[in-house]
Parts: C-alpha cells; structure tokens; sequence
C-alpha cells in the first residue's frame, strides 16, 4: 500500500510541477515578466493573510525533560544510518535526486548565455 501510495503522490507532484510551468509560461507570455513577478508577489501577500486569519494562538506544550541536544542527535542518526547498509544507500539515493535537481536551475542561466530571449 505504502508503495502505491508513494507513486500516486509522485505522479501527482510531477503533473502539478508541469502544470505550472505550462501555466507560468502562459502567464509570462501574456504578460510581460515584471507585472508576473508582481502578481506573485501579490498571491504570496494574499495567503499570507489568509494563515494569518484562520489560524489562532495556542500554548505551548509543557516539556517533561531535558531533550538531547542537537549534536547528539545528528550524531545518533549519522552512526545509525552509517551502520546500516540500506539505510546508507536509500540516503545516497536521496543525495542524488540533488543532482537530478541541479540541471533546472541552471537551464535560464544558461538560455541566456546562449543569447536566448527573456
């Protein structure tokens, strides 16, 4: 089930993010790319104050005991992981989606050097 689950989500993530590439491109197409930025700025302006309207202030849960520190609990996990042979190569995979990432944010840079249009 959790397999199932995992793809579903995957291929939902993967339709949104070309959903709205399409779209931004569409956007930026009809308008120019300043108002665009201008016009997200405004939806991050508007959600900002929809958090800020719906949600309300609650206490703060009351600690029982001290908690390790932050250094002693990355030192946990680096010595689990490390010990165990697939958890060190499920956390290699997830350093290499890294690398599959980089290439995106490169391709306007790199448009542009090649003398592309905005």
């Amino acid at each position: 089930m959790f397999v199932l689950g995992s793809a579903v989500g995957n291929i939902s993530f993967q339709a949104s993010q070309i959903l709205g590439f399409v779209t931004g491109a569409a956007v930026v197409a009809v308008v120019d790319p300043y108002r665009t930025l201008g016009l997200d700025a405004v939806t991050f302006g508007i959600s900002a104050l929809i958090v800020a309207a719906g949600s309300r202030p609650r206490p703060m849960p009351r600690r029982e005991a001290a908690r390790p520190s932050l250094r002693a609990v990355s030192a946990d996990g680096i010595r689990i992981v490390f010990a165990n042979r697939r958890l060190l190569i499920l956390l290699l995979f997830g350093w290499l989606a890294g690398f599959y990432i980089v290439p995106e944010g490169l391709a306007a840079p790199y448009a542009h050097s090649l003398h592309g249009s905005r």
